[in-house]
């Protein structure tokens, strides 16, 4: 009886020591599954923070990663659930290791309950086994499901490279248009400088052609003093056999200006034809009429006397021609004059 209770007790021990090495098995898958798990995670994570960087750009994967976020909330549901699993089992196991303390003072019952624990270990076993591979078979689907949320993002990541080339681009224009400006800057201020030398020419040249009128007034005056002291020798001077005429047909309807024998035209207020315009000068034109002709004299002005479209200083104006002052424009009229009445 002592030889067959040592020898149960002996393959009771062989067993436990077999079921201590299908437990440290156990733990040890339990370990990978967790370290491989622990990976996952680590991977999600990753890829949580890569769509999280990428949110603002990946609106429209937005979905994907939901999709994704769902499956890694079943799996860290599963993986909870492993784990109490995981915990469960090594309740197990201790109540196992008590059991086969127990076994050892009572071998009979300790066989009956080694074998049924063998039994229930295998079931468990398989039914782990069954469960990781179905584990593996949905971490390859849901690794499938993230290589195709990141396929976006990776197209993102181009066009977003692709925007910061051409920001740089467009900053390098900007800074040549920064340059071009500066230079434009400094092109302006010597033009500013060149119109006010230009506008303190135009000052002294409208202070001489007033000089100038002045002159020409006072030769006009004492031509018509020589004129008037020569007339009674040649017993009278004939009449103007015409009378000359400005038009002015720029604006919506005519008007007409009759010229003396001497008119100034500009925007002085002391001109006999008073222009009110900043395209014409202060003293712009002279027109001097004789008995026959008149003719046109440009006084040094800015925008000079344009006769007929051609720019002149001097000329002989005759019946419809077109005299244009600054942006004013003038038909010359020479009408006959009217005879005198009869007494």
């Amino acid at each position: 009886m002592f030889r067959d209770m040592d020898a149960k007790v002996g393959a009771a021990d062989a067993a436990r020591e077999t079921l201590k090495a299908e437990r440290d098995q156990i733990v040890a898958r339990v370990t990978s599954y967790e370290a491989t798990i622990s990976a996952h995670s680590a991977t999600i994570e990753q890829l949580q923070g890569a769509a999280a960087a990428q949110a603002g750009s990946a609106a429209e994967h937005a979905k994907h990663l939901q999709e994704a976020e769902q499956q890694r909330s079943a799996w860290t549901t599963k993986l909870t659930a492993l784990d109490a699993e995981r915990a469960r089992l090594q309740i197990e196991l201790a109540s196992r290791d008590r059991e086969l303390t127990q076994a050892q003072a009572n071998a009979e019952g300790a066989m009956q309950r080694i074998t049924q624990l063998q039994s229930e270990h295998a079931a468990k076993i398989v039914e782990l086994e069954a469960d990781a591979e179905t584990r593996e078979q949905e971490m390859t689907v849901l690794m499938a499901h993230l290589k195709e949320a990141r396929r976006p993002i990776e197209i993102i990541e181009a066009d977003v490279k692709r925007l910061k080339d051409e920001l740089a681009l467009k900053t390098q224009g900007l800074n040549e248009l920064s340059e071009e400006a500066d230079k434009l800057r400094a092109a302006l201020e010597r033009t500013r400088g060149q119109l006010e030398e230009r506008e303190f020419l135009i000052r002294r040249l409208e202070r001489s052609e007033s000089n100038n009128a002045n002159v020409l007034g006072r030769i006009q005056t004492s031509m018509e003093r020589l004129g008037s002291s020569v007339a009674p020798s040649v017993n009278a001077a004939p009449a103007p056999e015409w009378s000359p005429e400005l038009i002015r047909i720029d604006g919506d309807r005519s008007i007409t200006h009759a010229l003396g024998r001497r008119t100034r035209i500009g925007r002085a207020a002391g001109c006999e034809l008073h222009i009110d315009s900043s395209s014409v000068s202060r003293h712009h034109a002279l027109i001097l009429a004789g008995t026959r002709e008149a003719i046109i004299e440009d006084l040094n002005s800015t925008n000079g006397v344009i006769l007929n479209g051609r720019k002149v200083t001097r000329q002989v104006l005759n019946d419809g021609d077109i005299v244009t002052i600054g942006d004013i424009q003038f038909r010359y009229v020479a009408k006959p004059a009217q005879p005198p009445p009869k007494e």
